[in-house]
């Protein structure tokens, strides 16, 4: 899958490699469709790196995402990181919204 420019994060924040943008990519995508996060495993089989962990290590130190613990799943997305990745309004996790739009079951 070759990036696309046009939807690279633009925010104040420090800039990410290419490794670190299809992380987080990969993470919020997994976040709005699946209204949880992911583990690191699921994570490092989702977009094919190794040592996720040193990723998200990055991540966090360029404010690109908030870690709200040591335990599994601690990872949360800024709202203004959701919206730019994703073009929604609001993160789902953070509305508490259960249902998804236009689909039946899982």
């Amino acid at each position: 899958m070759e990036p696309n420019p046009t939807s690279t994060p633009t925010t104040s924040r420090r800039p990410l490699s290419p490794r670190q943008t299809t992380v987080l990519r990969a993470l919020v995508l997994w976040i709005r469709r699946c209204r949880c996060q992911p583990s690191l495993r699921e994570l490092a089989t989702a977009v094919g790196v190794a040592n996720v962990q040193h990723v998200l290590d990055q991540l966090e130190a360029k404010g690109w995402i908030v870690r709200t613990g040591k335990g599994a799943r601690s990872i949360q997305i800024p709202d203004e990181v959701f919206d730019e990745i994703t073009g929604a309004s609001v993160a789902p996790e953070t509305t508490g919204a259960a249902e998804t739009s236009g689909t039946t079951g899982e």
